[in-house]
């Protein structure tokens, strides 16, 4: 359950039919239309709502607005590689509570920007081509094993979402049924493709320029408040880079498990992200990323005895992107 928390933001829709295999169109580069709205949405938006982004401070001159810049048919390679552990605090009597240390994953994936609207939103398409893992020993020869049956279930995992020049990620839904790869490790994949956009203010910044982006996120039937604090260390013609700070909390709320049914209730949630991004704004993913993401849950569930069971659980994930534009 505690890595279905690692997805949040990206919420899985129902499933559509796959997309064809990537193939290349005449490609069109369309920069947004200069109209934009007046306002961002309200700073308590519903669940699901668009993001609301506040600039906070606009930074050194010259400033200009900052805008992804897609080009239609485009493609690209990601390698994504991602490392988790988790621990448990629960009274098992004399039993120690488990603990785990998945070893690290390294997922590769291709993306075609397919469609491109006329404000510069972009649907973008991808498959999983390679998953692996690497020899780690801090994970047990039985736990490498049980990651590397549940990464044969990826390879050749589709979808697509998509993402509008402010750089908002919507939509991400998987093309085919992803019963047979476990939830767990779809909802890590979604997390990583979060690392690869930075939403953008609408107003004009430059070089040391701070926003703050706050969103209520609906994930798997639990309300979290979403708060993101971006600063731009660095602008270079179209190259940016940027350090983002994300925090996530939620109130005590009663739940159910997706995959058994099982009724409990979440006591606490504390999330905290960090995240550098060195990215170009003419290309959809970008050059480079790492990230970090520590979160803390406790849970109260009823055990068939009657009792109920209190569950605190840290989970540690850190990641790092790579991204390239493909070579006609």
């Amino acid at each position: 359950m505690i890595l279905l928390l690692l997805g949040l933001g990206c919420s899985k829709k129902e499933q559509k039919a796959p997309p064809s295999e990537p193939s290349r169109t005449d490609a069109r580069t369309q920069a947004p239309r200069a109209a934009e709205p007046a306002s961002d949405p309200s700073p308590n938006p519903e669940p699901g709502a668009s993001p609301w982004v506040e600039l906070r401070s606009p930074g050194e001159e010259p400033r200009r607005p900052l805008r992804w810049k897609f080009t239609e048919g485009f493609e690209y390679s990601l390698q994504m590689r991602a490392y988790e552990t988790m621990e448990l605090e629960m009274d098992l009597g004399e039993e120690e509570p488990p603990s785990m240390a998945n070893p690290p994953v390294v997922y590769e994936l291709s993306l075609q920007i397919r469609e491109l609207t006329d404000e510069g939103t972009a649907r973008v398409a991808f498959v999983v081509t390679h998953a692996r893992t690497e020899k780690s020993h801090a994970a047990s020869a039985e736990e490498q094993q049980a990651m590397k049956e549940e990464l044969r279930a990826l390879r050749g995992l589709a979808g697509s979402y998509s993402v509008d020049a402010r750089g908002l990620l919507r939509d991400l839904e998987y093309a085919r049924d992803s019963a047979t790869a476990k939830q767990a490790t779809v909802d890590r994949l979604s997390q990583l493709l979060r690392w690869t956009t930075v939403p953008l203010p609408q107003e004009d910044v430059g070089k040391g320029a701070e926003w703050t982006v706050k969103e209520l996120v609906l994930q798997d039937g639990m309300k979290i408040r979403q708060q993101a604090s971006v600063k731009v260390l660095d602008i270079r013609g179209s190259a940016i880079d940027v350090s983002t700070k994300i925090e996530r909390t939620a109130d005590q709320q009663k739940l159910s498990s997706l995959e058994t049914a099982e009724a409990y209730e979440l006591l606490e949630l504390e999330s905290l992200e960090s995240i550098e991004t060195e990215a170009d704004l003419e290309h959809l993913v970008p050059r480079s990323a790492k990230a970090k993401v520590r979160l803390k849950m406790a849970t109260r569930a009823d055990s068939p005895d009657g009792t109920t069971q209190d569950v605190q659980m840290s989970t540690t994930l850190k990641g790092t992107l790579r991204g390239s534009l493909l070579a006609d």
